[in-house]
């Protein structure tokens, strides 16, 4: 075991010991108990397996250490040992995390994420006792392989032997492969409200595990508030909307509030996906139209238009991506846009993408065209109007009172600059919008050395009305992360 990790383990026992002594005189937990266990990636899959066991024969020595864990992440490893050790390495971890499960009866949240060994790992043992855990209300699996369980060899892991999960499960979010055995994680749904499934699998025939686990959820998630699908074309668009439309009309899914989905939707998938949700209540919408620098099909603002006839209660549109590599505009020119988002009655947050307006950590860039179609005269009008908006004390950071000269600004700052400027220009000249309150551009990493408000959610600017020639101006905002993520997901507001 290396140093690092030795330490590492150190530091666990020292916090786990410090208890204390209550009026009754016998030990509890303090409120500086180590209450979280965490085992990064960086460690290689030897080394993780002895840390496991290192940690399992603290709480073994005294069960008040154990009954403090309260959360377990497990964030994959670097490389494994050679081909021959691998097997026998990664058959050591699954019993080993199965062994700490089986002590920490007090666990409310567990998260198992290999994706970065680039492979589903079969952990059956660990998963099989995570899956009867009691009181165990999140639970985040990441490419988690699960074995065949009609095989013999595997029959004592069954499902049906154990009456898994728990009615305890508030969260969950799987990104698993294993034939029949995912619907059978929502037999009992009683008391989820955020789900969160990946399709590794095609999911195209409607017998497929994955359409039967989301019948399971639209039959009888009755709490559901929050539902987020990935795994882009192996979503079969037509079944799930023919699953979401009959969930809403039996009233099984009059809780939900939130909707993600991130497969490439062109118009005549998004009005089947889309079209039984006239009788829902979901106010709260996410949809990832670009891949990798690719484009939802026909993607365009007549998407908002539908979508503000499909959803009659819709209050937040968030438009995002995976994978894009460089800028790339949004479709069209702006005054359509906001002529479309203007037909959602009840808007008040708009989040789009930051590389659909401008690569923030790039290199120090002049302020995007707000009209693809304007000429030269209204562009030099635009730019000269930004420039006096990027020297607007509304925007720029105070002077330090230590120095009547600010600091030049950095080509992250000067960029943040130039996305205040965009964001106000298009609210006050374009969309022109009063019940918008917030208006979000997601993907712009926390810096550590910024003047500007960056935070979990990315550049978050509050709307102002005002009276004068600008009556709608920003302010910037921040937020701790959004409704969708799957590790520490916020409330939908």
């Amino acid at each position: 075991m290396s140093d690092l990790l030795t330490q590492d383990i150190d530091r666990t026992s020292e916090r786990l010991s410090r208890l204390r002594v209550d009026d009754s005189g016998s030990l509890s937990p303090s409120e500086t108990t180590y209450r979280d266990v965490v085992f990064d990636a960086n460690h290689h899959l030897g080394t993780l397996v002895d840390a496991v066991g290192h940690l399992v024969t603290i709480l073994q020595g005294n069960t008040l250490y154990a009954q403090a864990v309260c959360s377990i992440a497990v964030h994959g490893w670097r490389q494994g040992p050679t081909d021959e050790e691998y097997h026998g390495y990664l058959a050591a971890l699954d019993t080993n995390l199965a062994h700490l499960l089986g002590l920490v009866h007090g666990l409310t949240s567990l998260l198992l994420d290999v994706a970065q060994t680039g492979f589903y790992q079969p952990l059956p043992k660990t998963l099989t006792q995570a899956l009867s855990m009691d009181c165990l209300r999140c639970m985040v699996m990441d490419h988690i392989l699960v074995p065949a369980y009609s095989t013999t060899e595997n029959a004592l892991l069954s499902p049906s032997a154990y009456g898994y999960p728990s009615a305890s499960l508030e969260r969950i979010a799987l990104d698993i492969r294993g034939g029949d055995w995912l619907q059978l994680l929502f037999d009992n749904p009683s008391r989820v409200r955020w789900v969160g499934l990946h399709a590794s699998d095609d999911c195209r025939p409607r017998e497929s595990s994955w359409s039967r686990a989301m019948y399971r959820i639209a039959a009888t998630a009755t709490r559901v508030e929050t539902l987020v699908l990935s795994g882009g074309q192996n979503i079969d668009i037509e079944t799930l909307g023919y699953i979401m439309k009959h969930g809403f009309q039996c009233g099984a899914l009059s809780a939900m509030r939130a909707f993600s989905v991130d497969t490439l939707l062109g118009p005549p998938a998004v009005h089947h996906l889309f079209f039984g949700f006239a009788q829902s209540q979901v106010t709260h919408l996410r949809l990832v139209v670009n891949h990798f620098n690719q484009w939802a099909p026909g993607f365009s603002s007549a998407y908002i238009d539908l979508l503000a006839s499909l959803l009659p209660h819709l209050e937040e549109v968030i438009l995002d991506q995976i994978g894009m590599t460089e800028v790339s505009q949004l479709p069209g020119n702006l005054h359509d846009w906001a002529l479309a988002f203007r037909q959602i009655p009840n808007l008040r947050r708009i989040g789009l993408a930051s590389l659909f307006v401008l690569d923030v950590h790039g290199p120090c860039q002049a302020c995007p065209e707000s009209d693809s179609g304007s000429d030269s005269d209204s562009n030099d009008s635009e730019s000269e109007h930004e420039e006096d908006v990027l020297l607007d004390e509304k925007i720029l950071p105070p002077e330090s009172p230590m120095s009547p000269i600010p600091p030049p600004l950095s080509c992250l700052d000067h960029n943040l600059c130039v996305l205040a400027a965009w964001t106000e220009t298009f609210l006050d000249e374009h969309l022109q919008c009063p019940t918008l309150a917030e208006f979000w551009l997601l993907g712009v990493r926390a810096p550590a050395t910024s003047r500007f408000a960056v935070s979990g959610g990315g550049v978050g600017y509050r709307q102002h009305l005002s009276t004068g020639d600008v009556k709608f101006m920003v302010y910037q905002t921040t937020r701790d992360g959004w409704w969708w993520e799957r590790l520490r997901p916020v409330e939908a507001d």
